[in-house]
């Protein structure tokens, strides 16, 4: 593709929402992208759904054996209507998508499309679903293709050009606490639910919830607390929802918070469980290391090496904002090849 047809098909792609669980448009879009540049002669991918349930599916194109995949999310955060009319002003291209991850999407296709004009064999491109909720689409790939022969993810999101070392792992807890609820006057006779969980958080906070050598510190934070009913009564019930991003053994971390809990009168869920990973670096690229999580932490049970790596700024992704520099995008283009001919040396050399 050229500059503009890259640009288009990147704004027609945002214009499709595709907040889990309505993904369908959007890799019907993928794959009649796919199908719009087949070569006559017949030297084309093989285009695969894979399916994850309920009528939903990721996108697998691959020829020969994928020994080397290409792989990012097209399922978005939600947004405002207007996110998804994207719009391009100074070689900027703005809409919900733009930076995660679906301009590196249509890039990604532009890559593997000159690949397989160059003759390359032996790799592949996969479009999951999910990654913002709960990782199902890659954890259901995970789960199907350890005998595709697959050896090496290169993993899209954006790193700024950057490769990363790996990423902190992630969990969701929701933690309840119970208690009796009488007139504020007389507080002694209740029991305060609120005052459980101000005092579990207060102890979360300075509890050691383990450090690693490469990701650094654990985190937890809190970002939904609710309880009680009125002003003037103890409160009977609260409620709380936390993100730790993990650097060692996810039930390690959990065990830790339990022992914060009282025996009785509470219950915590965890809504959301994905490991730290570690990940390849490529010479002459920068490095970083992500406290964020991604599919790659529901891809390990493939056994697979991977590269994470992408254009475009974490900070811009989720926002009102959210943005591609198509320039930095076009220098991605270059940087993807190089990846790749950097893992397919390491290939024949494991090989």
């Amino acid at each position: 593709m050229d500059k503009n047809e890259l640009v288009k098909n990147i704004c027609d792609f945002i214009a499709i929402p595709s907040v889990a669980p309505k993904e369908k448009l959007a890799l019907e879009f993928l794959e009649a992208l796919l199908k719009r540049n087949e070569d006559p002669s017949g030297n084309n991918f093989t285009i695969e759904r894979i399916p994850i349930g309920d009528g939903r599916y990721n996108l697998f194109a691959y020829v020969g054996v994928p020994k080397i995949v290409f792989t990012t999310h097209i399922d978005v955060v939600p947004a405002p209507e207007e996110l998804f009319f994207p719009r391009v002003e100074n070689e900027i291209i703005y809409g919900r998508g733009a930076c995660d991850t679906k301009s590196i999407g249509i890039l990604m296709l532009d890559v593997c499309l000159e690949l397989l004009k160059n003759g390359e064999r032996n790799f592949g491109l996969l479009y999951v679903v999910d990654e913002e909720v709960g990782g199902l689409g890659a954890r259901t790939f995970a789960s199907v293709a350890q005998n595709h022969g697959i050896e090496f993810l290169i993993n899209g999101e954006p790193t700024g050009r950057k490769c990363f070392t790996g990423h902190k792992g992630g969990l969701g807890l929701e933690i309840e606490f119970y208690g009796k609820s009488v007139h504020s006057g007389y507080p002694d006779l209740g029991e305060d639910a609120n005052l459980k969980l101000i005092d579990f958080c207060s102890k979360c906070t300075v509890l050691d919830l383990g450090n690693d050598a490469l990701l650094g510190k654990s985190t937890i934070t809190f970002g939904v607390i609710s309880g009680g009913c009125a002003a003037n009564m103890i409160s009977d019930f609260a409620k709380a929802q936390a993100t730790v991003r993990t650097v060692i053994d996810n039930a390690e971390v959990i065990a830790r918070v339990k022992k914060l809990l009282p025996t009785e009168k509470c219950e915590m869920q965890i809504v959301y469980n994905a490991d730290a990973v570690t990940c390849l670096t490529v010479p002459e690229f920068s490095t970083e290391i992500g406290n964020y999580c991604t599919d790659l932490s529901f891809f390990k049970p493939l056994g697979v090496k991977s590269v994470l790596f992408g254009p475009g700024e974490f900070k811009h992704a989720h926002s009102l904002d959210e943005q591609m520099d198509i320039r930095e995008l076009l220098l991605a283009r270059n940087d993807y090849f190089k990846i790749f001919e950097y893992l397919k040396c390491m290939e024949k050399l494991n090989g």
